[in-house]
């Protein structure tokens, strides 16, 4: 019985390890089961971030990516009306596309381009429509070429062979410039803007016409009106020479302080402030105000004689052109500042000229600083400096 009972025991304990075991097995496996699930919905949680990273990058969140977005807009609706206009020709398509285009961008860059294509198009598919761009064009952009297009549909064939005669007359303008002829070559490119107002090289004449100034009215002038052409004409391809003429000129002008200052530390903006020694004496005549310069000259002649009694020098006179504007007169040369000074305040001006009431500015000046004055034509900064230094 006692060995009945070890095997009942036996067969009993070994029954529940069995038991035991698959209990065990079974769980291990469940315990597996829920790892690998954790896993795979950690890795998906990471796949859906991603993704939702990478979605979230082409969104136009900052102002400089929303313009950005906005630009492609706008050139894929101009480049689609175009397909459906030149390729396709599906034109109520293409109207409908440039419709849109104007509607979402009011400021595109073309707008007046696409109120003639519309034009156009509506032509052929909706007169009334036509009308109201034609309307358009004319009321709001009538100086634009489109307005004269509407107008004249032969107005480009006609206006190329016009724009041939007014590169003819720039080329002889030019050619003007090179041989030093710089009053014909201005009026030469005057009379190119008045024959032909809708020529297409406006910009190319008028740095021409610049460039004649700054021969006769010097530096100053100059940087003025390339400083002004440069924004008048931001969107010509010449800007950039504009630009490189500037820099030349800012160059030069600093040179030029920098070569009058280097003989004396204290400066008066672009003039040496240097003045004892031999001196010129200057008078700036308005042109084209009646002034008689023979009578003037021989005037002057025997002014000179009076003042130079003494005969211990000799006074020449020459006559300069200094600008559009202005002739001078130079007498040199005078062995001192005080000297050119008398010579100044006992002249009758009014005598010397012969005329009354014309305003005619008359200074000293020292070698250096005409040399300055003449290239630079800065008349306005001398007659300051010359009231602040002389006296």
């Amino acid at each position: 019985k006692l060995e009945d009972n070890w095997r009942r025991s036996s067969k009993t304990d070994f029954a529940n390890a069995i038991e035991d075991d698959e209990t065990t097995t079974e769980q291990t496996k469940k315990d597996s089961s829920s790892t690998n699930n954790v896993n795979l919905l950690d890795q998906e949680a990471k796949l859906i971030i991603t993704q939702r990273n990478a979605i979230l990058s082409q969104i136009p969140f900052t102002k400089e990516k929303k313009e950005i977005s906005n630009k492609k807009i706008e050139n894929a609706y101009s480049s689609l009306g175009n397909i459906y206009h030149l390729k396709l020709e599906e034109l109520q398509k293409a109207n409908d596309t440039y419709e849109k285009l104007l509607e979402r961008f009011p400021n595109h860059k073309n707008k007046i381009e696409v109120y003639y294509i519309l034009f156009i198009i509506n032509s052929e598919i909706n007169k009334e429509r036509a009308e109201y761009y034609k309307k358009l064009l004319l009321t709001q952009y009538e100086n634009s070429i489109y307005a004269k297009l509407v107008l004249d549909p032969e107005y480009l064939v006609k206006n190329w062979e016009l724009n041939k005669q007014a590169e003819l007359m720039y080329s002889n303008a030019y050619t003007m410039y090179e041989q030093g002829n710089y009053h014909e070559a201005i009026a030469k490119c005057n009379e190119i803007e008045k024959q032909y107002p809708e020529n297409y090289i406006h910009d190319k004449i008028q740095l021409l016409k610049i460039l004649n100034i700054s021969k006769l009215e010097g530096i100053i002038e100059y940087k003025k009106l390339l400083e002004a052409y440069i924004i008048t004409f931001k969107d010509s391809p010449l800007k950039e020479t504009a630009i490189s003429y500037l820099k030349e000129c800012n160059d030069y002008i600093t040179k030029e302080i920098t070569s009058a200052s280097s003989t004396s530390q204290t400066e008066t903006g672009i003039f040496n402030k240097e003045i004892e020694g031999e001196q010129y004496f200057i008078m700036l005549i308005p042109q084209n105000k009646g002034v008689i310069f023979n009578n003037l000259l021989v005037n002057l002649s025997e002014y000179n004689d009076n003042f130079n009694k003494d005969g211990k020098s000799k006074l020449e006179v020459k006559q300069m052109i200094f600008n559009t504007d202005y002739l001078i007169i130079l007498v040199k040369t005078f062995d001192s500042k005080s000297k050119a000074l008398l010579y100044k305040d006992k002249m009758d001006v009014e005598k010397i000229v012969e005329m009354k009431n014309l305003k005619i500015e008359t200074f000293t000046i020292t070698q250096t600083n005409f040399s300055i004055l003449y290239k630079t034509k800065a008349k306005e900064e001398y007659s300051t400096f010359f009231k602040n230094v002389y006296f």
